[in-house]
């Protein structure tokens, strides 16, 4: 059946059609697809899908397509029957036969293929027969399935529906389902469960131009004012146009909606607001009895019982449409029209504020609507909230707490234009209310970042170092103040140290160069050897200079006497060792800060120095070491409430589950971090940790248009990002096909020295072989994957050495050299719990042949993946946590424990893990997936 709008020319939709069009093309070429097309009711969605299917079919697609309906949403299964018997009725009775022959599930849903023998077929079987059936069907020509209206689907469907297509993700199979927007479990399901494999096109209404197009094309008998008057009514909705533009010349109902509403209304119409009006065209377009009666009702009375005659008429229209005499042109009216009675609820409110905020406001009623607007934030103008939160702050008498709150809103709504000056002033202020509610980290923090506003040059911040703000700024550094000499001033030699500490946190390039230079004159002086060489390391640093940069370090080491200066150099070892593939200097540089760390004046804390350990064993590739550094320094950078510390073991934690493709756990963590972002400075090397973990969630869920732009990051100095933000910011260039990026990206790895830096220029190497090989130079991309694998697995970097070698392998393929790597890399990614690529070097593994020797149940009493999820679930995973890591779909999960459950007698998770507890050889070999029985069962 053809909807309302299918007799409307086709507009507006070019480049959502060639999305499909491109799509098509995909699945034609062997790639499996899955894109849900979303918008609102009566935007055009099926109207879209339908002149792509009949492109499909011009191009020798087999299209199948089930609608959705309300009827059907309660019957297991019933879209599932729908789709397949679609497929089926356009087959000979030769190729039915032949195609349907022996899938067994297909009997309990149709009545297709043999009967299932009166016994209970479960959703597996089903899966799997409905499966091979389209597995069928595409081998013999490339197959569309189109499900329309999603919402409107069972349950038991959408769980089949969204395991289908990575089933299929080597076959010429599309699968497109059309779906409203909005929250009902059905669709939820659907777009989390295929939102890994799948992509989304999302409707807007057409623009004024394309309506006004359409209405000329449709009906060339209008007026330009009824024109007008349609075009207005409609608000780029084509379900409004079908239903004002299929009525012909001459037939009943008056061409100009518009007029016959002033016609009823009379002189009431002048007292209607503009949304009022534009409701009441509206509901003058979709006609029928219903504008009648809203009409009746309302007139001559207009005004405050508007809004609640329209609510009530439209609840009563959607309550007993089926009703004689209660109906409108098209279905999807009724829930358009609450839509837009919402939207005109939300004019007016906002039109009476606006109104509150032109008179004069008391200065006691200033902070009252302070707080009302901070409630209502997002609803706003930014300019409005920042004018109220600005003379709020200003009025007498507000408490500090309130002062404090205003501020930071404040300072985080401000224009980018916005001068240095009064960033200046409102952090120095936001410090000073902080310290008096006796909040000194914060305000510390707050201060630190006024002097950063400050436009600081050379050592002007530093001349007055007895000042509240440098006091403060220096004591950042998780430590004790300044010591002054015997004359009670600063001395030169501990001032620049500290110089040199806040310029690697916060400064600039420039004042990173002003304070090395700094520390490299106070060579010959008493103690000034080791800061003159941490000078030059820090010079060499910033040139890129790497390997220089590290002997300057060692050099320093050696001549370092105090400990606080022996600290710092142990930091920037830390720090610059990996670049040059150094990292046994990173591990005894983290071991002698933990050494030194209690007799040090500038002592670190336990929590910093497990999480420089946790960095360090991440870039080693010992994902699981990592770990173990950093769950305990969670708890102990919670009790010592040091700010940036926990903010660097969030994001630390957050990276490490994105490498391992835990995405739900990565962004959990990545909001611990965030929480603490108004308590303490965010500091550059922060700034970049978090732009890389949302890089890495990014590209893992392939959605490379989130990924930062390295250039436009003010990314600090650790080595994971001075390697890492670049590679990935290309990477996501290339899938998103900008080239700019991709060589802005390739020019800031390849241009270090590989003697001064070979991992990050391997990683240069790496991106290359990549961009080599997605524009066709296989051979050549190939060579430079494997020099870059080489290289990282020489530097000890390697995970990042194992991501290269699954890169390598793809691009080869079926080569005995390729084959003999599988093996390592399924043990390392299974080892190491990288799930991402555990999984994707196992699509590997089954494209070139290679068989995984993963155990089988041997007796058992669960499977292999019962076996997991029972693992996972004895740990206090929620089903949906246990999803993730296992990629799966909560539903699946589901399953494997109702069947274990039933096959062990069990009621609940706690008999689960009592039972999981008693027999721990179900897990000594059931969770692992190296076939080497060298993954250790984590139950208790």
């Amino acid at each position: 059946m053809r909807h309302l709008d299918a007799a409307l020319p086709f507009i507006g939709r070019d480049r959502e059609l060639s999305e499909l069009r491109s799509l098509l093309e995909r699945t034609r070429a062997g790639q499996g697809q899955a894109v849900t097309v979303v918008g609102e009711p009566g935007i055009g969605k099926t109207r879209l899908c339908e002149e792509a299917l009949a492109e499909a079919q011009s191009l020798g697609f087999l299209v199948c397509t089930v609608r959705g309906r309300p009827t059907l949403s309660e019957i297991p299964m019933a879209l599932t029957s729908g789709l397949v018997r679609s497929g089926v009725e356009q087959l000979s009775p030769g190729e039915r036969a032949s195609i349907t022959s022996g899938l067994r599930g297909l009997g309990s849903i149709t009545a297709l293929g043999p009967a299932p023998d009166n016994q209970d077929v479960g959703e597996a079987a089903v899966l799997d027969s409905v499966s091979e059936f389209f597995k069928r069907l595409s081998s013999r020509r490339p197959v569309v399935a189109f499900v329309d209206g999603l919402e409107r689907a069972d349950e038991p469907s959408i769980r089949l529906l969204a395991a289908i297509p990575e089933r299929l993700d080597r076959r010429p199979f599309l699968l497109v389902a059309s779906t409203r927007r909005g929250t009902t479990p059905n669709q939820l399901s659907f777009t989390a469960e295929i939102a890994s494999a799948g992509s989304a096109i999302r409707l807007s209404r057409l623009t004024q131009a394309d309506t006004k197009a359409l209405v000329a094309l449709a009906r060339t008998d209008l007026s330009a004012f009824e024109r007008r008057a349609i075009v207005t009514a409609s608000q780029g909705l084509p379900a409004y146009l079908a239903g004002a533009l299929t009525q012909k010349p001459g037939s009943d109902g008056p061409p100009d909606p518009l007029r016959a509403m002033r016609d009823q209304l009379g002189l009431s119409w002048v007292h209607l607001s503009e949304p009022g009006r534009e409701m009441l065209r509206i509901l003058a377009v979709a006609g029928g009895p219903v504008a009648d009666r809203l009409l009746s009702r309302i007139w001559p009375e207009t005004g405050g019982t508007f809004t609640a005659a329209l609510r009530e008429t439209v609840d009563a229209e959607l309550a007993i449409s089926n009703a004689a005499g209660i109906q409108l042109s098209h279905p999807s009216y009724g829930e358009i029209l609450l839509a837009a009675m919402f939207d005109h609820e939300r004019r007016e409110y906002h039109r009476r504020f606006a109104a509150e905020l032109a008179s004069p406001v008391r200065p006691a009623d200033k902070q009252a609507l302070a707080d009302h607007l901070l409630h209502l934030a997002d609803e706003v103008a930014p300019e409005v909230l920042r004018k109220t939160l600005s003379e709020a702050a200003a009025a007498p008498g507000i408490p500090d707490e309130n002062l404090c709150l205003y501020l930071q809103h404040l300072l985080q709504i401000l224009p980018v234009d916005a001068g240095p000056k009064l960033r200046y002033e409102l952090y120095n202020q936001l410090g000073a209310a902080q310290q008096r509610v006796g909040k000194p980290e914060l305000a510390r923090a707050s201060w630190l970042l006024a002097m950063k506003e400050a436009d600081v040059k050379g050592s002007a911040a530093f001349q007055n170092l007895g000042s509240a703000q440098s006091q403060l700024a220096f004591q950042e550094w998780e430590a004790g103040a300044a010591t002054e000499d015997d004359s009670g001033r600063y001395d030169e030699y501990r001032a620049t140290l500290y110089k040199l500490i806040w310029t690697t946190r916060y400064g600039t390039v420039q004042q990173n160069l002003d304070a090395a230079r700094a520390a490299i004159c106070l060579e010959g002086t008493p103690l000034g050897a080791p800061l003159a060489e941490l000078g030059r390391c820090f010079t060499d640093w910033t040139h890129r200079r790497y390997e220089d940069a590290r002997q300057h370090a060692l050099k320093a080491c050696r001549t370092a006497q105090a400990e606080d200066v022996r600290n710092i150099v142990w930091i920037s070892l830390s720090r610059v060792a990996p670049l040059t593939g150094h990292l046994q200097d990173s591990f005894e540089a983290v071991e002698a800060l933990a050494d030194t760390n209690a007799a040090s004046r500038l002592s670190i804390s336990e929590g910093a120095t497990r999480s420089w350990a946790a960095l360090t064993e991440h870039l080693a590739g010992n994902l699981q070491a990592a770990e173990e550094q950093l769950r305990p320094a969670v708890v102990i950078a919670a009790e010592s409430g040091a700010g940036p510390v926990i903010s660097r073991i969030s994001l630390l934690m957050a990276l490490l589950h994105a490498e391992r493709g835990h995405l739900k756990e990565a962004k959990a963590s990545l909001a611990d971090a965030q929480r603490v972002r108004g308590a303490t400075i965010w500091q550059a090397d922060l700034q970049g940790l978090q732009a890389l973990v949302r890089g890495v969630v990014a590209l893992t869920a392939d959605k490379p248009e989130h990924v930062p732009h390295v250039m436009s990051l003010t990314a600090g100095n650790y080595p994971v990002l001075t390697m890492l933000l670049p590679f990935l910011s290309g990477l996501a260039g290339l899938r998103t096909g900008d080239r700019n990026r991709v060589r802005d990206c390739l020019a800031m790895l390849l241009d270090v020295e590989p003697s001064q830096g070979r991992p990050v220029h391997a990683l240069g190497m790496r991106l290359q072989g990549l961009d080599l090989v997605s524009g066709g130079e296989v051979k050549e991309g190939a060579r430079y994957l494997q020099n870059a694998a080489n290289i990282l697995d020489e530097c000890g970097l390697r995970l990042y050495a194992s991501q290269a070698r699954v890169e390598w392998a793809e691009a080869v393929e079926s080569t005995p050299e390729a084959t003999r790597v599988v093996p390592d890399l399924l043990r390392y990614f299974s080892e190491q719990d990288v799930g991402w690529w555990l999984q994707r070097t196992r699509r590997l593994a089954r494209s070139i042949g290679y068989i995984e020797d993963r155990p089988h149940r041997n007796g058992r009493a669960l499977s292999l993946r019962e076996a997991e999820v029972v693992e996972q679930a004895s740990l206090g995973l929620s089903n949906a946590v246990i999803a993730e890591r296992l990629f799966l779909s909560e539903r699946t999960v589901e399953s494997h424990l109702r069947n274990v459950y039933k096959r062990l007698g069990l009621s609940s998770r706690v008999s689960l893990v009592s039972w999981a507890a008693e027999h721990p050889e179900e897990f000594s070999a059931g969770t692992d997936t190296t076939g080497n029985g060298s993954r250790r069962s984590s139950l208790p």
